[in-house]
């Protein structure tokens, strides 16, 4: 399941991705994040709370890397900041297809209060 909360006053798209992600729910998924990116000023952040994600595959975790470079290019993102949780072997499938598919300015943290200094350290 995905959740979407806009904060417009810090230019910030929170994501909180929960469980498993169903192949047949994307499309749904992939439009309402398209839309919710296009309400924002350019240079946006996007914080994606993965701590409680299900990651089955390497090819689940190649296409989340994929849509996020896909929007990259759609939209203007400064940064993505992904919270892993302290599943550090979610953390290596991302970092490892993240650097094979050529993804930059992504940020990985822990817990949210590490990612809190990331975007703050983003803002200024």
């Amino acid at each position: 399941m995905l959740t979407f909360r806009v904060d417009k006053e810090n230019n910030i798209l929170f994501i909180n991705i929960i469980g498993m992600t169903p192949k047949d729910k994307l499309a749904e998924y992939i439009n309402e994040f398209s839309q919710k990116c296009s309400e924002f000023k350019k240079e946006f952040i996007i914080v994606n709370d993965m701590s409680l994600c299900k990651i089955s595959s390497e090819y689940d975790v190649e296409v989340m890397c994929k849509l996020s470079q896909m929007m990259l290019q759609k939209f203007s993102i400064s940064k993505v900041i992904r919270i892993t949780g302290a599943n550090t072997e979610n953390l290596k499938k991302l970092m490892r297809t993240d650097k094979k598919i050529g993804l930059q300015n992504i940020h990985y943290a822990s817990t949210r209060k590490e990612a809190e200094a990331l975007w703050s350290k983003v803002s200024e």
